[in-house]
C-alpha cells in the first residue's frame, strides 16, 4: 500500500534551539573563557615573578662570589672603612684584579655612588693600581640603599675593624625593595 505524501517541514519535535538555550550555552562558554583567561594570566604572572626572583638570586650569588674572591685574595691589615656625608667606602688591597688577571696587587673599593644622569644610586666596585696609573670602575647594582659593611669579632657584627685575623664579614644593602645580607668568609 502506498502511503500518502507527508509534509516534512517543521514539526514540534524537529525545531532548532530556543533563545533561552542559546543564552545558557553562551553564559557557560563565557564562564569557561573567563576561567581560562584567569588561569593563563596567573601562570604568566607567576612565570614573570619567578624569572625576576631567579635573576635577583643569580646577581646576588655572583656579587657574593666576587666579594668572597676579593677577600680571599686580600692582603692582611689593608682594610679601611671611610665615611663621608654621601659615601661609605670599604677598601682593601687584594690580588684579585679583574684587569691584571690576579697577577698584581690592586686596591679594591666598594661603595655606593649617585649617577646624576639617571638619578640612581649604584653599588660600585673600583679597582686601582697607583704605580701603573690604572683604574677600573664597575657599577654592580642600580638602586642600592643602606649599604653597610661589618666585621664579625667573635660575638657580633660591628662596623669597626679591630684586627687583621678577622675571618667573617657581612655586607648588607637594600635592592629592589628587599634587604640582602651577604656573609663572606675568608680562609
Amino acid at each position: 500500500m502506498v502511503q500518502p505524501f507527508k509534509h516534512t517541514y517543521f514539526t514540534k519535535t524537529d525545531r532548532g534551539f530556543t533563545l533561552i538555550e542559546l543564552l545558557v550555552a553562551m553564559a557557560i562558554s563565557a564562564f569557561i573563557i573567563a576561567g581560562t583567561y584567569e588561569i593563563l594570566n596567573s601562570v604568566i604572572n607567576a612565570r614573570q615573578r619567578l624569572a625576576s626572583e631567579y635573576l635577583e638570586s643569580e646577581i646576588t650569588y655572583k656579587l657574593s662570589k666576587l666579594l668572597s674572591k676579593d677577600l680571599e685574595e686580600s692582603v692582611a691589615e689593608s682594610f679601611k672603612l671611610s665615611s663621608s656625608l654621601d659615601k661609605k667606602t670599604f677598601s682593601f688591597k687584594t690580588f684579585n684584579s679583574l684587569f691584571f688577571n690576579n697577577s698584581i696587587i690592586v686596591t679594591v673599593s666598594y661603595y655606593t655612588e649617585q649617577d646624576y644622569d639617571s638619578q640612581r644610586l649604584y653599588f660600585v666596585r673600583e679597582e686601582e693600581q697607583g704605580d701603573m696609573n690604572y683604574s677600573l670602575k664597575i657599577k654592580l647594582l642600580p638602586n642600592v640603599k643602606n649599604f653597610k659593611f661589618e666585621f664579625y669579632n667573635g660575638t657580633e657584627y660591628s662596623s669597626e675593624y679591630l684586627s687583621s685575623d678577622l675571618k667573617l664579614y657581612k655586607i648588607s644593602f637594600e635592592w629592589n625593595n628587599r634587604k640582602y645580607e651577604l656573609p663572606i668568609g675568608k680562609p
